[in-house]
């Protein structure tokens, strides 16, 4: 987070919380570095005119459908999305493409060893030129 602005949104109260205090503990607590937001995650992203070059998505396993029309409207330069379910990536996946997205690489992790769930992370990026 150094020399950025960090923006975290969770409609998690204790995730809120852990974020804040991992801030602290990082030494990020300054000036508002790191800001965590305890809000709708969807409505938190249209205040105001802030502008964001790459979003962090972690939706749950049903998707982020729902938060796809905002990320168009914000048009970062970058999407990491974090899937649990691969279904869900595709579908997301495919609007964000629709929307002038390109992607950019996929990557599948196993982190729950011995388990059937595999997190993919994939990154998607404007195509230059859209208009988006």
């Amino acid at each position: 987070a150094m020399g950025h602005e960090v923006h975290g949104v969770d409609t998690s109260a204790d995730a809120v919380r852990d974020c804040a205090e991992g801030a602290l503990a990082a030494g990020l607590a300054g000036p508002a570095p790191v800001v965590a937001e305890l809000s709708d995650a969807l409505r938190a992203f249209v205040r105001g005119e802030q502008r964001f070059d790459v979003i962090l998505l972690d939706p749950p396993r049903s998707g982020a459908s729902d938060a796809i029309p905002w990320l168009v409207e914000l048009a970062p330069a970058r999407i990491v999305y974090v899937a649990c379910d691969p279904v869900s990536l595709a579908r997301d996946a495919g609007a964000l493409l629709r929307a002038g997205y390109a992607i950019s690489s996929v990557r599948c992790l196993d982190l729950f060893v011995h388990t059937h769930h595999v997190e993919t992370i994939a990154v998607l990026d404007r195509v230059a030129g859209d208009p988006t």
